[in-house]
């Protein structure tokens, strides 16, 4: 899967990211020391991520400042994303 950053929105540090235009996610950038991303699908669905780093399907998302995140799409049936934040 391919996904397209679709906006940005400053202050909530929040990405629109869509899988081709059907699925919508807001991405809420929520970095701490265990590096984990809030993301909900646009529903009621909030999700930890952890670290994972695939060799396909990644995009370069930053927050607007210096962390950037290498995102690899897994959206199946339990609406999953793997998200890295390109450090381990």
């Amino acid at each position: 899967m391919t996904f397209a950053i679709k906006a940005y929105v400053g202050h909530t540090n929040q990405l629109l990211v869509a899988d081709g235009g059907n699925m919508m996610f807001a991405i809420k950038s929520y970095v701490g020391h265990t590096n984990q991303l809030l993301v909900t699908d646009g529903g009621n669905m909030t999700f930890a991520i952890k670290a994972y780093v695939g060799h396909t399907n990644q995009l370069l998302v930053t927050d607007g400042g210096n962390m950037t995140f290498a995102i690899k799409a897994y959206v199946g049936h339990t609406n999953q994303l793997l998200v890295t934040d390109g450090e381990t």
